[in-house]
């Protein structure tokens, strides 16, 4: 073998032992695709590599790179065993071979066919081995896969979930600020035949059996409702908190800075929508150096109208 041809085989034993720069192994790849020739000289280098290996024929730093480069593919490896049970196969046939022909021909006929029957026999088996080796191996590998195809569709049917979750999300807090958009609006705007309605403390609301809730009625189509909280307590205070609880003595609006009347009442505006039909308490209250003193107590009865 020439110089030039010489070199090239190194070049190749180079690419697959893993020695090449990325650019050498790029103008190496580019060449044995575009040439049939070439790729299959490679091939025939790949092959000598492999029975090298096998037959522990390599210096140690190309058996080191053979084995971290070369054999680093699953594919390769295959290869690699395979070949390695081929030949152990082959071996094994020539010197049972070896061993019949030393034999003195008693029988002619029988003695030479027995070798070949043999030498078949450790073949098949050689074959069966491998095949079962490549199995186990493909059975593994498809197990694998399918483990993390279900994990990344399990992955992809999470993300999906949070997705359509936001999205629910989303669309409600957009109604949402819609209506209260629609609220802000409207009490911004003129409020036109305006509900005033007044409400006495408990204790001028009595009846037989004890003392009677206020009752009141919103008309239909009325927005906002103004009680006018009527109290005859002598003490004032400079604010006031109140508190509206319901039936279940749940508060469900509370505020601080309501400021008596100089007629005596007590002002507040609210939505109808916070007082639906029902029963509630109005708890009047004057802050106190961090405490609460019980003004006044109003029961009301929201009632439909008729």
């Amino acid at each position: 073998m020439d110089t030039k041809t010489e070199a090239e085989k190194e070049r190749m034993r180079g690419y697959l032992l893993g020695n090449l720069s990325d650019e050498e192994k790029a103008r190496l790849e580019e060449r044995f695709l575009g040439d049939g020739a070439y790729f299959e000289q490679l091939s025939a280098v790949e092959e000598e590599l492999i029975e090298a290996y096998v037959h522990r024929e390599l210096k140690e730093p190309d058996r080191k790179c053979f084995e971290q480069y070369f054999m680093e593919s699953p594919v390769q490896r295959v290869r690699v065993d395979r070949t390695d049970v081929f030949l152990q196969a082959l071996e094994s046939a020539r010197r049972q071979e070896s061993l019949f022909a030393s034999t003195p021909p008693r029988f002619p006929k029988a003695i030479h066919l027995r070798p070949s029957r043999r030498a078949l026999g450790s073949f098949l088996a050689a074959t069966a081995l491998l095949l079962a080796v490549i199995t186990s191996w493909l059975l593994r590998q498809q197990t694998r896969l399918r483990e993390q195809i279900n994990q990344s569709q399990a992955a992809l049917q999470q993300e999906y979930q949070i997705e359509q979750q936001l999205r629910e999300q989303e669309k409600q807090a957009g109604v949402q600020v819609a209506q209260l958009s629609e609220q802000l609006r409207e009490l911004k705007s003129p409020q036109l035949n305006g509900v005033i309605l007044d409400a006495y403390p408990s204790r001028f609301t009595r009846a037989a059996d004890g003392p009677a809730p206020n009752e009141l009625t919103v008309p239909l189509g009325g927005k906002t409702i103004t009680l006018l909280l009527h109290s005859s307590s002598r003490k004032a205070y400079p604010t006031y908190r109140l508190e509206i609880v319901d039936a279940k003595e749940s508060v469900i609006w509370q505020g601080e800075g309501l400021v008596r009347q100089t007629t005596g009442e007590y002002v507040i505006s609210l939505p109808s929508e916070l007082l639906p039909p029902g029963s509630y308490s109005l708890h009047l209250y004057a802050p106190n150096h961090g405490q609460r003193i019980p003004v006044e107590r109003y029961r009301i009865r929201m009632a439909m109208p008729r």
